[in-house]
């Protein structure tokens, strides 16, 4: 059995994942001439693309931290002064002998921002989860909303860094707030000028 340190507040793999989270956000927000000079449209986020992505995340739920992975594919399309998404994600969960099943929609809106690769979004989401301990196992349905930034490292690859906030309802003790802080990689197809 391992121990923490005294001073440390969090697991390491809690440590790094924030670790990773603090680097991916730095790199989102250091300037990035190179891909956005002269408005390279190559480099944007564009209606009709697909992205498929596997994130990492370290999740604080009423006072516990814990890792967590999810796998999400979702699709832009024009929404007004920049783009709508629809995503649909995965992600599973383990702590101590619990094992966490999210299945998740959400809705998500991007602004068009010129000279960069960066492209923040806020989304809404909810969905179902499954929660099981050998053979006992409850359902609540988790809603919430996110805020991030995709950065693009040209067309068909990009990072991407989000805080979100849960509140998971029917649980039969107590409705609870869930707050993730992911870092991922995305992969974009048909990422093209319309």
């Amino acid at each position: 059995m391992r121990q923490r340190s005294a001073g440390s507040a969090f697991p390491p793999a809690a440590r790094f994942a924030i670790t990773l989270a603090l680097a991916a956000t730095a790199i989102v927000l250091a300037p990035n001439a190179g891909f956005a000079a002269n408005g390279d449209l190559a480099s944007r986020l564009n209606s009709g693309a697909i992205e498929v992505g596997v994130a990492g995340s370290v999740v604080s739920t009423a006072g516990s931290t814990h890792g967590l992975v999810t796998l999400r594919s979702g699709m832009f399309f024009r929404g007004g002064p920049g783009l709508t998404g629809g995503e649909i994600a995965l992600s599973y969960d383990h702590v101590n002998a619990l094992d966490i099943l999210d299945a998740e929609g959400a809705i998500s809106w991007q602004p068009r921002l010129e000279g960069t690769t960066a492209f923040p979004f806020i989304s809404l989401h909810g969905g179902i989860r499954e929660e099981w301990i050998g053979s006992f196992s409850q359902w609540n349905v988790p809603v919430g909303a996110s805020v991030g930034v995709r950065m693009l490292f040209g067309p068909h690859a990009g990072i991407r860094t989000e805080y979100s906030f849960r509140r998971l309802l029917r649980d039969p003790v107590a409705n609870y707030n869930e707050h993730r802080a992911l870092i991922g990689l995305s992969l974009f197809f048909r990422n093209r000028v319309r």
